[in-house]
């Protein structure tokens, strides 16, 4: 509906209701947002409504006196620049709106010849009539239009509705997704509680087991390092390496290690006593590097 329409509608009388029943959906919160896009309030759009309907600018008598004269309804009515709505209205209110009354008022101003009389009669039964014609054909077109801004703003709002249907979905997938990452996450600690039992371990503190390798698997390692105590500088020495020093470095990171682990596990299990948590990660972790290093073993 246009803001031109809108106006129409209430200088041609119709209700509020009405209109918000016909063009709005019958909800009056779409035409109060119409309004806002229009840029007015109700109260500015009533008034603009009182300023565009013409007051009927003829007497009840005068109309009667140029329908004597020969002029038909539509002719006064465009000559009056009214609409068919509020024509048909002041006609309703001087109690003329029907054409037997009409000539029962005309009668009374004017005798006439009886033969003239029914000639005339002929005659503005058969305007009428076409009148009568002209009028329900524009009011079927208008009829026409509202249903089909009726159809398309019924459309609009269900495509509105599926986007919203869509975006819920899409929210409550991702709702989802974190939630299973999050079954996941407990699904693993307690694979990890289940495998860490057997070690038996107790207390605060938590106890690696490194599996002692083959002399041959030793000797290739010292190699490895020796080469690479070459390759940082020819004024090392091998001999310099410190096996106090390289423990003592070991378990410092493996304290650290240790220390963060703990930390992590916290922020995951608020307010609890983590040790639990912590020693069956290490049992988890160390059972998986047994796994790998005798499957090296194996197949070496």
């Amino acid at each position: 509906m246009s803001f031109d329409q809108f106006q129409q509608a209430l200088a041609d009388g119709r209700s509020m209701e009405d209109i918000t029943l016909k063009h709005f959906n019958n909800d009056p919160r779409e035409l109060r947002k119409q309004l806002r896009d229009w840029g007015i309030t109700m109260g500015e759009a009533i008034e603009l409504a009182k300023a565009k309907a013409k007051e009927v600018e003829i007497t009840k008598e005068k109309y009667l006196q140029r329908r004597l004269a020969g002029e038909g309804r539509s002719t006064i009515m465009r000559s009056l620049g009214l609409s068919t709505t509020v024509f048909y209205r002041q006609l309703r209110e001087w109690g003329i709106q029907e054409p037997d009354a009409e000539d029962r008022e005309l009668e009374l101003m004017v005798p006439v010849e009886p033969a003239k009389g029914i000639d005339q009669r002929v005659a503005e039964q058969l305007e009428q009539k076409a009148e009568a014609r002209e009028n329900a054909s524009a009011e079927q077109k208008e009829t026409g239009d509202e249903i089909l801004q009726r159809v398309e703003q019924r459309a609009a709002d269900q495509e509105k509705e599926l986007a919203n249907l869509r975006a819920a979905s899409a929210l409550w997938e991702a709702e989802r997704a974190r939630k299973d990452e999050r079954i996941k996450q407990l699904e693993d600690t307690l694979s990890m509680m289940k495998r860490s039992a057997a070690y038996g371990v107790k207390g605060n503190d938590v106890s690696l087991s490194i599996p002692i390798p083959s002399v041959a698997i030793a000797n290739a390692e010292r190699t490895r390092i020796y080469a690479a105590v070459e390759a940082l500088s020819d004024g090392v020495e091998a001999a310099d390496i410190d096996r106090e020093r390289v423990m003592s470095e070991l378990f410092d990171l493996l304290q650290r290690t240790v220390n963060f682990i703990t930390a992590d596990l916290a922020e995951l299990h608020p307010g609890k006593n983590v040790a639990g948590y912590v020693r069956e990660f290490f049992a988890y972790y160390n059972n998986r590097h047994m796994e790998i290093v005798t499957a090296q073993q194996e197949a070496g």
